[in-house]
């Protein structure tokens, strides 16, 4: 019935402050009237033992009954009273009402209840006369005058004040007009509050909606203005983290579509032109022929990697990283990826050592998995790393208690996060070219090239975003410095599970 969100929060908030007013309204006229009627109670109950002493005075001075009933009506007529005098069978003697009095009647009142009203108490019962009107009756007892001062022979043995109703209905009515004035204000400035209110409340979610209607319809780039710290403000402030991740993985696709057309582009173009010589006859020589198939091999070698790079980046994403978890030393580790590294290092001038100090802690995981973490980063070092440059490969076991790490962390990276107990570090620092400062915080993800020349080197920019997904998927962390034309140090940290010799 109500599309609004706004006119919903506003006729809800009307909705109980019209209820809070009625409620408040109603006990407050409930208290006030049993406060009133208690008070005009208490002041007839006074009007009714003065009464009392009156007729009993009365008796004492033995008078009698009509001269009692004269004197009590000349008292309470004028208050609009009227005054009852009864026996002990509850018969009325006298009545000093003139209108359809009582006199000879029995009063219904359960006559047990006016015998055992004790001496100096009162009965309080409700009456309605034969005309239908509802009277209040103060039941008073009267002593047995003393003996001898009898005027006659009918005694009476209570007092019964008669209060009409009317006299009794509290002035909680004259309030009702100041009380709903004093509603409808709270009520139209409850509505003007609520309106407020439920404008601040809903503008950023009317923003939101807009905001998702323009990123459905293509438009990615939308932003929400985030005012305060509450609940929607928290909400807006996560809508916006949500438009830049799905701005920035929208730019991944590109940027991954691109990269792939083109590592896959180049050498493709390179065996159609080697394969169509091949078929054309423009080869004629048997060495021609070998180093055609050769090219054509190489070139089929290098998309089958990146193939299986993304295949790797697929199971990343489906939580397939880590197939087994073993006993790994980091010694072995370490020894094999260096020594299936080294030719290449060799061949291309480097010089590829490692250093493997005594003690160090072995670590849970998947050893392949590891050796290909290990293999991204020390292969990215030979890539980037001119003739007679260097590269060294360090294990060192690490003590994390407090928020300290002892020995420092290697590579000069800042004091991580790492939870207290032993850890295994694994740095490759090369003297290579270095990375800017701008290209630090993105080096790690996927089909980023800190060098943005597609000739300068070979692959797909995968090798570090794949080394990251497998050192965190042991429950480890990875890290980074570089200077410009000062080499790069990357540095693996791994939760250790016990301390050992070295090896698995």
């Amino acid at each position: 019935m109500f599309r609004s969100i706004r006119t919903k929060l506003v006729l809800s908030y009307a909705l109980i402050v019209v209820l809070c007013l009625l409620l408040a309204g109603l006990g407050a006229i409930v208290l006030i009237n049993r406060y009133q009627r208690d008070a005009a109670l208490s002041r007839y109950r006074v009007t009714a033992g003065a009464v009392t002493q009156q007729v009993q005075a009365l008796m004492t001075l033995r008078f009698g009954l009509p001269q009692i009933a004269a004197r009590v009506s000349e008292q309470i007529t004028p208050l609009g009273l009227r005054a009852l005098l009864i026996d002990k069978d509850g018969v009325v003697l006298a009545d000093t009402s003139q209108e359809r009095p009582l006199t000879g009647k029995t009063l219904p009142v359960p006559l047990e209840e006016l015998v055992a009203t004790p001496r100096g108490g009162v009965l309080f019962r409700r009456y309605r006369d034969a005309d239908g009107q509802d009277s209040v009756l103060i039941i008073s007892p009267l002593q047995p005058p003393p003996a001898g001062a009898v005027a006659s022979s009918v005694i009476p043995s209570h007092v019964v004040v008669a209060i009409p109703e009317r006299e009794l209905t509290p002035a909680w009515r004259e309030l009702l007009r100041p009380l709903f004035l004093a509603g409808l204000i709270a009520l139209v400035l409850s509505v003007i509050v609520s309106v407020l209110l439920s404008r601040s409340i809903t503008r950023p979610i009317v923003a939101m909606t807009d905001a998702s209607v323009r990123m459905a319809e293509g438009d990615y780039e939308q932003v929400v203005r985030v005012r305060g710290r509450d609940e929607v403000a928290r909400l807006a402030d996560s809508f916006n983290r949500m438009a830049r991740e799905v701005q920035r993985s929208r730019q991944s696709q590109r940027d991954l579509i691109a990269n792939v057309s083109h590592d896959l582009k180049t050498p493709l173009t390179s065996m159609q032109g080697f394969s169509q010589a091949m078929l054309e006859g423009a080869i004629h020589d048997q060495e021609g022929y070998r180093r055609a198939a050769q090219i054509i091999k190489e070139e089929a070698e290098g998309m089958g990697e990146l193939i299986e790079r993304l295949l790797d980046l697929a199971r990343f994403d489906a939580g397939e990283v880590i197939q087994e978890q073993v006993a790994i030393g980091p010694a072995e580790l370490i020894e094999r990826t260096a020594a299936k590294f080294a030719p290449v290092a060799n061949e291309e001038g480097l010089a590829l050592t490692y250093s493997l100090p005594q003690g160090l802690p072995t670590v849970m995981g998947d050893k392949a998995r590891l050796e290909q973490a290990l293999s991204n980063l020390i292969d990215n070092a030979i890539r980037y790393t001119p003739d007679g440059g260097r590269i060294d490969v360090k294990a060192t076991a690490l003590r994390s208690r407090g928020g300290r790490t002892q020995p420092e962390l290697p590579c000069g990276l800042l004091s991580q996060a790492l939870d207290d107990g032993r850890w295994l570090a694994i740095s490759v620092e090369d003297s290579g070219r270095g990375i800017a400062e701008q290209d630090l915080p993105r080096i790690f993800e996927r089909f980023y090239r800190a060098d943005k020349s597609r000739g300068s080197s070979k692959g797909a920019g995968l090798g570090l975003a794949i080394a990251k997904e497998i050192v965190e998927a042991h429950g480890g962390t990875i890290g980074v410095t570089s200077q410009l034309g000062q080499g790069s140090c990357f540095a693996i940290l791994l939760p250790a599970v016990e301390a050992g010799p070295g090896k698995a």
